[in-house]
């Protein structure tokens, strides 16, 4: 009997290597703890809304090659609207100006002698952050670095690494243009990157078993010989594999002494029901903010989402609170006339990544 890769978690990361492994003839089983795949990247029926909701909102860039490179796999891909050529729109509430950026030449506001300070981030030392190589106020930091830093790494640049934040740079600049085009769904981020890929990997012979929680491993030495489940255990042959597609906090429970202790960052999101009418300033599916409490915007049919990264400090307040001040800011953001705010859904993801910092990487 040929070898079975046992994957744990069907998050992105376990689809991604369900997808590899049931490419290249492998038979793969798949356990999960919910009752659907994708893990932070889903979307549901909010029946307060009335609508279908993403947890969170995605988009990726053409510097994203690994992530695209699995749309392409699974057939996805063009279910993502794009801008080619790339261009952002950014609006800056302190100013009410919006301006349109086009990398990699086009950045309003920035003076090219600004660019000289990329350099500062080039090989820093492991303990650098982003904000003690590039001045925080500079008009660089402001349009690119800091909504850059935030968006990518969801760390503030006072926290980030700027290690990690040069290699994110430096694929973008590489890249050239293609690399700064967004992609984002077009309908939801179960549509695009999940239920494709579960569809691929079943067509491809893998199974899956949702609503199963794995308890605990035992081993022999080096190899694990069985996965234990709250209904009994599924032996594990010594051909087979095992992948712990989950995160760290959760491998805590399987195997503590290769769980790394991580401190994290949250992200706010904010999802309120509203219908445009007449014309609008912009023909974008996102929108980037500037001094406000809320970052992006995505504009969708029926449907205006914001995104905010490193909001640990939003994550006491009530959501009476933030849906006030995030449709504030989005009023303001799109030049609307006074509106009381839209029903809407508050979703707060208190450990949404593993923070940038150069703590944790080292």
């Amino acid at each position: 009997m040929s070898p079975t890769l046992h994957i744990i978690g069907a998050g992105m990361a376990g689809l991604s290597a369900a997808l590899t492994a049931s490419a290249r003839g492998m038979r793969v089983v798949v356990y999960e703890v919910s009752p659907h795949a994708g893990g932070r990247c889903r979307s549901y029926a909010d029946k307060k809304l009335g609508m279908t909701i993403d947890n969170g909102n995605h988009l990726l860039l053409g510097a994203n090659t690994e992530a695209l490179g699995f749309l392409k796999d699974i057939g996805s891909l063009d279910t993502c609207l794009t801008r080619d050529p790339a261009s952002f729109q950014f609006v800056d509430l302190a100013t009410r100006k919006p301006h349109n950026i086009m990398p990699p030449r086009r950045f309003p506001g920035v003076p090219w002698y600004d660019w000289l300070r990329l350099v500062k981030l080039y090989n820093p030392a492991a303990h650098k952050t982003v904000a003690e190589c590039v001045s925080p106020k500079s008009a660089l930091s402001q349009r690119l670095i800091e909504p850059l830093c935030l968006a990518a790494l969801n760390t503030t640049p006072q926290e980030a690494s700027a290690a990690q934040l040069w290699q994110v740079i430096s694929r973008l600049l590489s890249g050239g243009e293609p690399a700064w085009r967004y992609y984002v769904p077009k309908d939801s981020l179960s549509a695009t990157f999940v239920l494709p890929a579960i569809t691929r990997i079943k067509n491809s012979g893998g199974t899956f078993y949702f609503e199963n929680a794995v308890k605990g491993m035992e081993r022999e030495g080096d190899r694990i010989t069985a996965i234990n489940f709250a209904g009994g255990k599924q032996t594990v042959r010594p051909e087979d594999h095992v992948i712990c597609a989950v995160p760290p906090q959760a491998l805590g429970a399987l195997l503590p002494e290769i769980a790394p202790d991580f401190t994290y960052t949250a992200i706010l999101n904010g999802h309120f029901a509203w219908k445009f009418a007449g014309t609008m300033r912009t023909t974008m599916p996102i929108i980037g903010v500037l001094g406000g409490t809320a970052q992006w915007l995505f504009l969708h049919e029926g449907r205006i989402s914001t995104t905010t990264s490193a909001a640990d400090a939003w994550m006491e307040h009530d959501d009476e609170t933030i849906a006030a001040r995030l449709w504030e800011d989005t009023r303001r953001a799109l030049f609307m006339q006074d509106a009381k705010v839209p029903p809407y859904r508050i979703i707060k993801e208190k450990r949404a990544t593993i923070a940038a910092t150069p703590e944790n990487l080292a």
